[in-house]
């Protein structure tokens, strides 16, 4: 038989643990019973259900699968099939030899874990090597139910562009000046501005946070030395009138707000608390100013001083807000 007769399933190098969640589908009026047995085998089988980020996993898959139309299952069942494929592979490869290109050669590669696992985080670094992307979430943000569409190459762009994103933070971390355990901002700046900088396709809130790069940077370098009470506050404050955040993350600036009314001391735990949440969730400005950095690192030295920059570690960043 030639390869062309082959009926054979190509090796993939990715892990999937997305494909015995088909069952799923195959029932319109599925139990919330049959949908435990069948989360149950998964995560006996894999030792996880994703990124383990769901509460009652049960009931989110059995309210989705039972609120959506029989044209949309269909849909999303064909959209986990089309994954299964060389494109997909060859997109995850691309992202991940993208990513290569600023570190040296005898680093391991990253290891991909495609997961079908309900809404939340869009891809992220796991153990041992490995890193994955929640196909939930791209087949929410790709399928115009309207049409009953979804562009396949469009997903596999997106796969390709979370694959560079997750493989650099994979390279970083086998270097040995990336060995710090303490996620400061400093070190955020650095490793997600960095995988910011490597992906080549970004939140629809790049361009806006990168624009104010440096009222941001002004805001970490409060930020990173709270001495005070009253530096503490200022730095809170000055972070409410950003039209850029009330624009994408009004909820930080609400909270922050609420905060501020309350005249109690705000303590060192409580105020990195909200600094996390306004500069680093949900993709914040740290991720974008970060990004900043790195480029003008490129326009002035190409790509051999993001190469001696990365190798210099998160450190090397100190000096841009201390």
């Amino acid at each position: 038989m030639n390869q062309l007769e082959s009926t054979e399933k190509p090796a993939f190098c990715f892990k999937d643990e997305f494909s015995d969640l088909l069952a799923l589908y195959d029932k319109p009026d599925i139990t919330r019973k049959e949908v435990k047995e069948i989360l149950d085998n998964h995560s006996e089988r894999y030792g996880r259900l994703g990124f383990k980020e769901l509460e009652n996993p049960v009931e989110i898959f059995y309210n989705h699968l039972h609120k959506i139309s029989e044209e949309h299952r269909q849909d999303e069942r064909k959209f986990l099939l089309d994954i299964s494929s060389v494109e997909t592979n060859d997109a995850l490869v691309s992202g991940i030899n993208k990513a290569r290109t600023f570190f040296p050669g005898n680093l391991l590669d990253p290891k991909p874990v495609l997961f079908f696992c309900g809404p939340g985080t869009n891809a992220k670094v796991l153990e041992n090597g490995e890193f994955g992307i929640n196909l939930c979430n791209l087949f929410e943000r790709v399928y115009k139910p309207d049409e009953r569409k979804y562009d396949i190459e469009d997903v596999r762009a997106r796969i390709e562009s979370l694959s560079m994103h997750e493989s650099t933070h994979i390279f970083s971390y086998q270097l040995e000046g990336d060995k710090q355990k303490v996620r400061s901002l400093v070190h955020v700046a650095f490793g997600e501005g960095l995988a910011t900088f490597v992906e080549e396709r970004h939140h629809t809130w790049h361009d806006d946070y990168v624009n104010d790069s440096e009222f941001f940077i002004d805001v970490v370098k409060k930020a990173v030395r709270p001495d005070s009470q009253e530096v503490m506050r200022d730095t809170l404050q000055e972070i409410t009138t950003s039209k850029t955040m009330e624009r994408h993350y009004p909820k930080a600036i609400n909270l922050i707000e609420k905060r501020l009314l309350n005249p109690k001391t705000i303590d060192g735990k409580e105020f990195n608390s909200l600094i996390n949440m306004a500069l680093i969730n949900r993709n914040g400005p740290l991720y974008h100013l970060g990004y900043k950095l790195w480029e003008d690192i490129y326009k002035e030295g190409g790509i051999e001083a993001v190469k001696k920059k990365i190798l210099e570690g998160p450190k090397s960043f100190e000096k841009y807000f201390l």
